[in-house]
């Protein structure tokens, strides 16, 4: 199946991304307050109102961007899961190995490391698929995909409509040296503008055999844990995703 569609990679001016600022400031302007209200809030909060909004939030996140790839885990699971390592009791074990992994990497997103290097990334991906299987399928775990196309697509068989398809193989190590190097490097960017464009950049090189979306967002969670600590206890991004879902793949296909 092939396309004749010129892909976002393969403009001249690729991967610089280029935005209206005065809209996009005039929009920040408004979150940056909704965010000292939040961080206001955070100040306020006990340790153990604290733990427990941590705890609610993490488990909505999980359920949230598990459940925009198809993939249903059990809140008891989750939240067993999310408890444990937040040193709370668990009223009973329900261990689950899908949701240890994705609780492990969601809570390695939020913690303000400076940097994300190649050998972390392989370390969430290996933690999602801890078995190395998506589903029914065999798939390469802390490492780049193979040499098959990578094609984003829907529709059943044989009426099939692409689309995407992500850069080939040969690329993927110079395009996720590139990410990297902008990604770590401290710029006067603004901090929310940065964490879409990162989200974007990563999801249009999607350089796992599964996976993709689920780390895309925790690198949106990394990045804004960054320069906002204390939003990352109160906010998953994945929630707001899901509230409009069909918008948030729109966008992605648009670009």
């Amino acid at each position: 199946m092939q396309s004749n569609h010129s892909w976002i990679w393969q403009q001249k001016d690729w991967p610089d991304f280029n935005y209206d600022s005065d809209i996009l400031l005039t929009q920040i302007s408004t979150v940056s307050r909704l965010i000292g209200g939040l961080a206001a809030i955070c100040q306020t909060l006990s340790d153990v109102e604290r733990l427990d909004a941590q705890e609610l939030v993490l488990t909505d996140d999980a359920m949230e961007t598990a459940a925009i790839e198809g993939e249903i885990l059990r809140r008891s699971s989750v939240r067993a899961s999310i408890r444990k390592r937040l040193g709370l009791p668990v009223e009973r074990e329900d261990r689950d190995a899908r949701a240890d992994g994705l609780v492990s990497v969601l809570l390695d997103a939020r913690l303000k490391k400076p940097s994300l290097t190649e050998e972390r990334l392989f370390g969430w991906h290996a933690a999602l698929f801890p078995g190395g299987y998506s589903g029914l399928h065999k798939i390469r775990v802390a490492k780049y995909r193979g040499q098959e196309e990578m094609q984003i697509v829907s529709g059943s068989i044989g009426r099939e409509t692409v689309h995407y398809v992500a850069p080939p193989k040969a690329e993927l190590d110079r395009e996720m040296t590139r990410f990297f190097d902008w990604l770590n490097t401290e710029n006067e960017q603004e901090p929310l503008i940065k964490a879409g464009i990162a989200h974007l950049w990563f999801i249009m090189i999607h350089p796992f055999d599964d996976g993709n979306g689920r780390i895309g967002r925790a690198v949106t969670d990394h990045l804004l844990a960054r320069s906002y600590p204390s939003l990352m206890e109160l906010v998953s991004f994945s929630k707001y995703i899901s509230l409009d879902r069909k918008g948030y793949y729109r966008v992605l296909e648009a670009a």
